[in-house]
């Protein structure tokens, strides 16, 4: 009886400065597609018509805001330590992540101010009751 051991082999990986760089590179590629598919596709959900009662501009603001955020300011912050050679690419890293930290919290405060109450303490509202709801709202006004 043989049995084939070849599986059980531990060949060493090797993966080279070469080889991060490639990848780093590709990651840099992809997520640029990636950032420019996503706000393709959040003016496609703004410009709706039956969405506009909701007002979708304003809520994926703080969606558009960070996207661009990531991906164009860490290109800034690189390119500046790249000129400048002040700080090192880890303080770039460092910096990048802790605006970004600082981002989130306008962000949230953004979504706070855009996203109404009367949302989550009646629950979720089809858009046809919203319709009707506004319109009895605004005959209410005025009469």
């Amino acid at each position: 009886l043989q049995i084939d051991a070849s599986f059980l082999t531990t060949d060493k990986v090797v993966v080279t400065l070469e080889d991060v760089q490639a990848f780093n590179s590709f990651l840099e590629k992809a997520g640029t597609l990636v950032t420019l598919q996503c706000l393709y596709n959040i003016k496609l959900i703004c410009c709706m018509s039956e969405l506009e009662l909701i007002n979708p501009s304003v809520k994926f603001l703080g969606t558009r805001i960070l996207i661009v955020f990531a991906q164009l300011q860490y290109f800034v912050l690189f390119f500046a330590d790249q000129s400048c050679r002040s700080i090192s690419t880890y303080h770039v890293h460092l910096l990048h992540s802790s605006l970004m930290c600082y981002e989130c919290l306008a962000v949230a405060i953004l979504h706070w101010c855009s996203w109404p109450q009367e949302d989550y303490e009646q629950g979720f509202l089809p858009l046809e009751a919203r319709k009707d709801r506004a319109g009895l709202l605004s005959g209410e006004m005025s009469s």
